[in-house]
């Protein structure tokens, strides 16, 4: 699947791991149950779930075919396994958290370890590596807006883990964002391993 443009002008793109559609599904459930507690302004649309392995900014189109073909190479030396989504926690300010989020359990190593070979990938073509420790969630919502400050945390622990459900990872994907569209993020390629 090679959709990326050969015409002018750029895109914003990230690559990504994405959720099952039962998973997508479950999630759905659960942050429609926990709405109403949870006041957050924005709360993402469920085929947008999933786990970021390296933003990439704004990219000139005519890069992507290199780009690709880079992420091409680290799928070819992963290879599958499996991850669950486990409790929920917030970043930001403890009394207003700016996400809130689901954490992923499973395989951690070998999500880190596909996470390194992307960015090791790209630096090569010149996209900067995240500086931070890598702490790999599936983001439910933005910008808490409560009238008081956020109780939450109690509430979270609260909420059941879809732990259980195993979660076979053998590819990920190479995602444009469209700004203001349900979905927001599309796909560009796709690399399986």
């Amino acid at each position: 699947m090679r959709t990326h443009p050969t015409n002018t002008g750029s895109q914003r793109l990230f690559v990504a791991v994405r959720v099952t559609e039962e998973l997508r599904w479950m999630l759905e459930e659960q942050c429609t149950l926990w709405k109403e507690h949870l006041p957050f302004r924005k709360w993402v649309f469920p085929a947008d779930y999933h786990i970021t392995l390296q933003f990439l900014g704004d990219v000139e189109s005519k890069r992507i075919p290199d780009l690709c073909e880079s992420l091409r190479h680290s799928a070819s030396q992963a290879s599958p396994f499996t991850l669950g989504i486990g409790s929920w926690s917030t970043f930001g300010l403890a009394e207003s958290p700016r996400v809130l989020w689901a954490s992923v359990t499973g395989s951690l190593e070998r999500l880190e370890h596909l996470q390194q070979s992307v960015t090791n990938s790209t630096e090569l073509l010149g996209f900067h590596k995240e500086t931070r420790e890598y702490r790999p969630h599936i983001t439910l919502a933005r910008k808490y807006e409560g009238e008081s400050t956020f109780q939450g945390q109690a509430l979270l622990s609260s909420i059941p883990s879809l732990e259980s459900l195993p979660w076979y990872i053998s590819e990920f994907v190479l995602f444009s964002t469209k700004m203001g569209s349900q979905p927001m993020y599309e796909v560009v390629d796709k690399f399986s391993f």
